[in-house]
């Protein structure tokens, strides 16, 4: 069964109990609640009441070679212990090196040795937090000159090595294709489908220097017909519309989640 959601905003939160029938699963944003206050408990337990829930991680930073942080990790099993969510999430990339924080998801290398790093993070991960994990494309700023694998079979290497579920941001792809000429179509019809548990749909805008992937938009049709592709291969389990700012009326994400149904269909 295919499921449909968005990510929550509490600019959203009375439309979305208003509208509960027509959106299944919500996405939370981890830094939002990793210090589960009572308030921030209060929120939780009011919207796990009536959605699904999945958490999106921003800082496990899974491609350091140094490893992963134990204390991050640490808070945010205590959040998914409380959560329950259908499963967790981060992106595939670097976010602290040598103890600096990055501000930012680093590019890695698409090499075998990246895949190594990831798999044994991946599985300091599972050590430390329960429960299903999967990992996100991020948008590609720049490709790094070391890269040996194009990016259909890193993100193949890294889901076997891994052994990890994947979501598919189609929005960070199409914006890859802009930036760094990544083959979008050739990512979708080659990817394990059976790994993908999630697909991504947001909006972003083009720049005089290339595209940014600021999901504060309606989605692009070229994203959509990335979106159509794949739903040719695979219809994904969760479709979500991660709307992160300039956030419109709810009934407009209605309306793309009534796409994103009739592109699954």
């Amino acid at each position: 069964m295919s499921r449909f959601g968005v990510l929550y905003r509490a600019e959203h939160r009375a439309a979305l109990f208003a509208h509960s029938a027509q959106v299944d699963v919500l996405e939370i944003v981890a830094e939002h609640f990793l210090d589960l206050t009572a308030e921030q408990r209060d929120e939780l337990d009011v919207l796990r009441a009536h959605f699904d829930v999945t958490v999106h991680a921003l800082a496990t930073s899974i491609g350091s070679s140094d490893g992963v942080d134990g204390r991050y990790l640490a808070r945010i099993a205590a959040l998914v212990d409380y959560v329950r969510p259908l499963w967790w999430s981060d992106h595939l990339a670097m976010t602290h090196a040598c103890g600096v924080e990055l501000g930012a998801f680093a590019p890695l290398s698409r090499t075998e040795e990246t895949v190594a790093i990831v798999a044994r993070n991946v599985a300091a991960v599972r050590d430390a937090v329960p429960g299903r994990f999967a990992l996100e494309n991020p948008a590609t700023a720049f490709l790094v000159p070391s890269d040996t694998l194009d990016a259909a079979a890193y993100l193949a290497r890294i889901a076997a090595a891994a052994d990890c579920e994947l979501i598919l941001d189609l929005e960070n792809l199409h914006a890859d294709a802009w930036n760094v000429g990544t083959d979008a179509g050739a990512v979708v019809a080659a990817i394990p489908a059976e790994r993908v548990c999630e697909v991504h749909l947001a909006g972003g805008r083009r720049t005089r220097d290339g595209y940014v992937d600021a999901h504060d938009g309606p989605v692009p049709e070229r994203t959509w017909a990335l979106c159509r592709a794949f739903c040719r291969r695979c219809v994904p389990p969760l479709t979500l519309l991660e709307r992160e700012a300039a956030l419109p009326p709810l009934s407009n994400l209605l309306d793309e989640l009534d796409a994103a149904r009739a592109a699954a269909a």
